[in-house]
């Protein structure tokens, strides 16, 4: 067997769990109603989320 497809078996074992398959409906969900950060997208964020920390008085 190649790593490739040792890969695949694992892939296909985990999908058969509950909690995995709900998990990937949410993100597919997710994704179609494009409710969802992009990496830049959160990186920017939490950047700006740092800097207002540092701004702000303790």
């Amino acid at each position: 067997m190649t790593q490739e497809e040792i890969d695949q078996d694992e892939e296909d074992l985990l999908e058969q769990y509950p909690t995995v398959q709900s998990e990937i409906e949410e993100a597919r969900n997710e994704y179609d109603t494009e409710d969802y950060l992009t990496i830049e997208q959160y990186i920017a964020k939490r950047s700006e989320k740092a800097e207002l920390n540092l701004k702000s008085p303790r």
